[in-house]
């Protein structure tokens, strides 16, 4: 283990890691309202990306790749796209993207799920939702993107619109593909993107090697980083959340109360749950600010 941070793999690994991420210096890593609207800009041949309807057609045409549950749409429908006019929206019927092309009465809603969990219904609900928005349409799509192309449990398989399951991974592949159509401004903004997707959500192979040679070079050590990464993660929270108690005693901002300052820390390391509840000895009893 002492021997692990000095060989060359490792160092590899951890400059890749702690690379410049402008979605993490933004504090948008996992804001699944900035990646909603990042993959409209992209779909929207309007804006200034240099892309076009690339991306947005080569999007579409790759739903024929994918699982799905339900009758999938059929290929021509997809490949039509190309050279068709589309209206890209955010939000409409709380759905984070949608896709018309009015002329093919095709429309396509994704539902971007980054980690937060589905809402009660929520996909069944958007399902419906597309029957009555376009009742009229031939073609109504849902795809469920996530960053692993998980399923969602909340869809109505007896629903005639079908849900197609897609990963960021696939995304990453898909922009990456287009990188090089786009503008100077834009290209460096799709790295940075894909980099971001990449190291946060999906994976890549530059990681998967990286995270190899390490292996290769300290398969027990690895082991064991392994087998006590959970352990290590609640000590982290444990001793954060008992530091935060010590502060309160003898932080400057609180001398006039240090005597008086009662604190309970509760750790429940199955729910990764900590809680550190504060309060003055003058208070009611009872009465604690968590």
């Amino acid at each position: 283990l002492e021997a692990l941070p000095n060989s060359t793999g490792f160092t590899s690994l951890s400059l890749y890691t702690k690379a410049f991420d402008l979605f993490r210096v933004m504090g948008v890593s996992s804001k699944e309202l900035v990646h909603s609207n990042i993959l409209a800009a992209f779909m929207n041949e309007d804006e200034a990306h240099g892309l076009g309807a690339s991306f947005r057609d080569a999007f579409v045409a790759s739903l024929a790749q994918l699982p799905c549950n339900g009758q999938p749409i059929p290929m021509h429908v997809l490949t039509g796209t190309k050279g068709a006019k589309a209206k890209v929206a955010r939000e409409l019927a709380h759905i984070d993207v949608l896709l018309d092309f009015p002329s093919l009465r095709l429309v396509i809603a994704i539902e971007n799920k980054i980690w937060a969990a589905d809402q009660h219904n929520q996909i069944a609900r958007y399902q419906k939702a597309l029957c009555d928005l376009y009742p009229h349409y031939e073609s109504r799509v849902l795809v469920y993107l996530t960053p692993t192309g998980r399923e969602s449990p909340t869809q109505d398989l007896a629903s005639g619109v079908p849900v197609y399951f897609q990963s960021y991974s696939e995304i990453a592949a898909l922009l990456h593909s287009y990188q090089s159509n786009a503008t100077p401004s834009a290209a460096f903004f799709i790295g940075q993107f894909i980099t971001h997707v990449e190291k946060t959500m999906s994976g890549n192979t530059e990681l998967n090697d990286l995270c190899w040679k390490v292996f290769q070079e300290n398969e027990e050590a690895y082991t064991h980083l392994v087998n006590h990464y959970e352990y290590c993660k609640s000590r982290k929270m444990t001793e954060l959340f008992r530091l935060l108690g010590k502060r309160l005693a003898s932080d400057i901002l609180f001398t006039e109360f240090a005597s008086d300052i009662e604190t309970r820390l509760s750790i429940k390391t199955d729910k990764q749950q900590y809680d550190l509840d504060v309060r003055l000895r003058g208070w009611p009893e009872g009465v604690w600010v968590k």
